[in-house]
């Protein structure tokens, strides 16, 4: 807040002792000597002050102080040729970024779940065959079948080994299998035991 001063002379009395706060500067009986015809004596006459800087802090410039910037990418260590564009380390910087993204770009190409769905192949397998995953990344092989007999069982084998295995020792049951297939490796379902002369009621892929 700016500072704000004024005074006021009063005849003596109005004003009965000190302010205080803004008003501690008033004082009874500072100001000049004076007297009148209706008031036959001589006393010093009051003075009534008021002062904001008593109360609250003041100063000649109280605004909000703002400040302004703006964001910026350093492209090196250090300035060469202040005023000028290093070309030539420009473009190593470039070249190093450019083959960090194609790494990149590389690892995210095997990564499982990227640019992959989910795919409904029960029409294209047949349980038994050996397949291979030749996708350059991992999958996921889902098998689903019922069975029909007792002792019904299914299998996913991975790179010759078991993955996942299912069995129900009577009839009616929901069976199934899952597992991941790293890139190259073979892979196959199995069963027995199931409806519809041993066969699956769905084979899914998500590759």
């Amino acid at each position: 807040m700016q500072s704000i001063i004024a005074e006021q002379a009063l005849a003596y009395g109005v004003i009965s002792g000190a302010g205080s706060g803004a008003f501690g500067g008033s004082r009874q009986g500072d100001r000049a000597e004076r007297t009148s015809p209706s008031y036959p004596a001589t006393v010093a006459g009051d003075t009534l002050r008021f002062n904001n800087a008593l109360s609250v802090r003041t100063a000649n410039e109280n605004r909000p102080l703002n400040a302004t910037g703006c964001w910026v990418v350093k492209l090196a260590g250090a300035a060469v040729n202040a005023g000028q564009l290093d070309a030539q380390r420009l473009a190593s910087d470039l070249a190093l970024v450019n083959a960090e993204m194609q790494t990149l770009k590389a690892q995210l190409g095997a990564v499982l779940g990227v640019e992959q769905t989910l795919q409904v192949l029960t029409t294209q397998r047949v349980l038994g065959t050996n397949y291979v995953n030749n996708t350059g990344r991992p999958i996921v092989v889902y098998g689903w079948g019922e069975s029909e007999a007792v002792g019904a069982s299914m299998a996913l084998v991975v790179a010759e080994g078991y993955a996942s295995t299912s069995a129900y020792s009577g009839s009616g049951a929901q069976l199934a299998v899952s597992g991941v297939v790293p890139a190259g490796a073979t892979y196959r379902i199995t069963a027995a035991g199931l409806k519809n002369s041993n066969k699956l009621i769905s084979w899914k892929e998500y590759r």
